[in-house]
């Protein structure tokens, strides 16, 4: 009679952790989604990472063809339904951050005090020369 095999634990084992920096909006869908099947937020993760590898192996999943419409020289719309899905995540995280000369642009707006934005704390506020920031508040208008 055979010996009884434990099936392989989807949770790593201690001596195997390492650290990574991951958002913390993906955390908290990890959290969510790894209570209805039992897992740990890190096992969630991992899971997550094992389907996207298997995706990326895929017969259907062209890298390279992935690769030449990121960059401009393959044609997006010819991409498979799986390649299109990360093509639009790829293509939207660089949208989603400004280019150098972008940030140097608004910099340079902010020491000459000619701007009004948000802040790190979403108050709106105006640029003053040097660089400081002054929050923007309505004035109220007296009542005729």
């Amino acid at each position: 009679m055979l010996p009884a095999v434990s099936p392989p634990s989807t949770e790593p084992s201690m001596s195997k952790l390492a650290s990574i920096k991951v958002s913390s909006t993906l955390v908290e869908s990890a959290k969510a989604e790894a209570s209805l099947f039992q897992r740990s937020a890190g096992g969630q993760v991992e899971h997550w990472a094992r389907l996207g590898r298997a995706l990326e192996s895929s017969p259907d999943f062209d890298h390279n063809r992935l690769r030449e419409a990121l960059t401009g020289i393959g044609d997006a719309s010819a991409l498979t339904a799986e390649e299109r899905v990360a093509f639009l995540e790829v293509y939207g995280n660089v949208l989603a951050r400004p280019l150098p000369e972008e940030e140097q642009f608004w910099e340079e707006r902010r020491k000459g005090g000619l701007g009004v934005g948000m802040d790190g704390r979403g108050k709106l506020v105006r640029g003053s020369p040097g660089g400081d920031e002054k929050e923007v508040t309505a004035k109220r208008r007296a009542r005729a």
